[in-house]
Order: structure tokens, then C-alpha cells, then sequence
């Protein structure tokens, strides 16, 4: 069942409509294989890392390791509503923290097999999270979020940056 309005922030409302599917487990691996599939033509591409459609934009290098940071992020804000937890927990800023990331010599292929393993690791959590336990709450960022809110969050933000990759980046190349 897709969360409902008051189980996360607004914000986050246009990551959710991105997911028609009602279940989270196929959201999620549906996102994640046709981000994965999306460059299957390109992981021996080594410039296509690099490649920015217009300057002060983050490279594909970067917006894939913004997922798996992001992913990772979503995935410790559940376990902490999962796991009955009720300390706020702080907000990150994305942006500083893809400053801080910079790609090390990663191929296009590298960074994938990272987030299809990062993937794997957040289905299995959530595979694991008791019905029960979809609906516990956790503060995170001034904002609450159900785990079922967080795991629709994860797919959505997955296909939105897979959509902006596939209109800006991967089209222009």
C-alpha cells in the first residue's frame, strides 16, 4: 500500500507520485534495474563519468553516488523508525555532500555494481521489516516519515534522477 500524505514530508510528495507501483518491494526493484539497465550500453564509457549537460550541474558519476548516499540515508532513517528508535535525527545537505564525494578514478561500471549491491542490501531490509513495523515513525530533518514512506522515498528519488540521467545526460552524449 503507498504511504499516505501525513506518513512524510511534502517534499518528498513528487518522489512518491513518481511510483505507480502499490508495493514497495517491486518499487524498489523495479527502480533499481532500470537504473541499472540504463547504462548497460555505457559502463565502459570512462568520459561519459565526467559528463555534465551544462556547467555547475553535478557529473553522472556524481548523481549515481548521490543515490547510493542518499539510498544509505533513507535506508538508517527506516531502521531507526523500524527499530522503535526515538531520537530526531539530523537532515543532510545532498549538496555539500557531493562537494565532499568526489568520484576516486570510479567507472560509470564501478559505481553501478555499488548500487546494485546497495540496492540488494535496502530490499533485503525492507523484506525483513515487519508488517507491523511499516507504520513506526522516526524524526528526521525537522520532518516525520513512516518506513513505508522511506521505502517508496527510495524508489521515487531513484527514478527521478534516472529520468533527469536519461533526458540530460545520457540523450546529449
Amino acid at each position: 500500500m503507498k504511504p499516505k500524505a501525513d506518513e512524510y514530508a511534502d517534499f518528498y510528495k513528487n518522489y512518491i507520485e513518481l511510483v505507480p507501483e502499490v508495493d514497495f518491494r517491486h518499487a524498489l526493484v523495479d527502480t533499481g534495474a532500470e537504473l541499472v539497465k540504463m547504462f548497460r550500453h555505457h559502463e565502459t564509457n570512462v568520459a561519459i563519468s565526467d559528463y555534465r549537460y551544462a556547467e555547475g550541474k553535478w557529473s553522472v558519476a556524481q548523481v549515481l553516488l548521490h543515490l547510493i548516499d542518499s539510498e544509505n540515508v533513507f535506508v538508517n532513517r527506516a531502521l531507526w523508525a523500524a527499530r522503535g528508535a526515538v531520537d530526531e535525527l539530523p537532515g543532510f545537505d545532498h549538496n555539500a555532500w557531493v562537494v565532499n564525494n568526489p568520484p576516486v578514478d570510479e567507472t560509470v561500471s564501478d559505481i553501478i555494481q555499488w548500487f546494485r549491491i546497495q540496492r540488494q542490501n535496502t530490499v533485503l531490509f525492507f523484506d525483513h521489516v515487519n508488517e507491523e513495523k511499516l507504520t513506526n515513525r522516526v524524526v528526521a530533518n525537522n520532518a516525520e516519515f513512516t518506513v513505508r514512506s522511506l521505502a517508496f522515498i527510495i524508489a521515487g528519488h531513484t527514478r527521478h534522477h534516472a529520468n533527469i540521467l536519461r533526458e540530460r545526460y545520457l540523450n546529449a552524449q
